[in-house]
């Protein structure tokens, strides 16, 4: 009879592979800022081996119990589940982070969303955004920027400040930058954003002889942010606006993000916000 290698007795597979995964929960959870979501989904995985691995010690110690096997199967039907519903929200996600092709006409206006700071300096994914609007406004000379964000507990300027400030250094006319600076989520930077629009227009229509018609509107966010952030401009009245995604530079920040916006995305389906 061939006798199993002590690495299998003594350390199966599953438990390896639990130990290993709950490292990099602690790693991202704890060493790292911004990537909660990718913590949790490790530790969930962790916990799952771990599981698991207890149901088969327990099937050994009482080989004539039924119960191990039934826990095995609940367990197993429940991650399906679990994996099931994760993916429901989650496809959406990805298939939307493409956003929408270009259109012919410039649009006349582009709503860049806010991202966090640190202090005054724009985070990571805010200086994904804009880098991507800086381009895009670079390649659509008559548009108009409406950046916004509010000042949050940890930041010592408004989100819109620092991103005005960051694209009249990337060589964009301070003339061409309008600030937003009360919102706290994203659908106050599209509610906002839209009442500041709505003035311009029609500060425009009051010193001309006639009106201009509806404004083509673009949207900037993360590619991660791009399918929800389209169902609330839906919500808020724009039938058709074109999405302009961002990419998130850090791989695995762009990956806990992901995680994160399927989350969001439950929530806002569930709870409306």
């Amino acid at each position: 009879m061939k006798q199993r290698s002590v690495f299998h007795t003594k350390f199966p597979l599953k438990r390896l592979s639990g130990f290993l995964l709950l490292l990099a929960a602690a790693f991202f959870g704890l060493a790292l800022k911004g990537y909660t979501y990718l913590a949790l989904a490790f530790l969930v995985l962790s916990l799952l081996c771990f599981a698991f691995d207890l149901l088969e010690v327990f099937a050994r110690k009482k080989p004539e119990s039924k119960a191990p096997l039934r826990l095995k199967r609940i367990l197993q039907v429940c991650t399906v589940l679990g994996l099931c519903v994760f993916l429901f929200f989650e496809i959406p996600v990805i298939a939307g982070a493409f956003g929408s092709a270009d259109r012919e006409e410039d649009p006349d206006y582009l709503i860049v969303l806010g991202a966090g700071l640190r202090g005054d300096v724009p985070s990571v994914t805010l200086r994904d955004r804009l880098r991507t609007a800086a381009d895009f406004l670079k390649e659509h000379p008559d548009t108009i920027a409406i950046v916004s964000g509010g000042q949050g507990p940890d930041e010592t300027i408004s989100e819109a400040l620092a991103m005005k400030r960051w694209l009249v250094q990337s060589g964009i006319p301070e003339a061409r930058i309008v600030m937003e600076n009360r919102s706290t989520s994203t659908y106050e930077n599209l509610t906002f954003s839209l009442a500041i629009i709505e003035s311009l227009r029609t500060d425009d229509e009051d010193s001309s002889s006639a009106g201009s018609g509806e404004p083509v509107i673009a949207i900037l966010s993360s590619e991660y942010h791009m399918y929800r952030a389209s169902l609330m401009a839906g919500e808020l009245g724009l039938a058709d606006p074109q999405m302009v995604p961002a990419s998130t530079s850090l791989p695995f920040l762009k990956t806990a993000y992901f995680i994160r916006e399927a989350a969001g995305l439950a929530r806002y389906r569930i709870l409306g916000y």
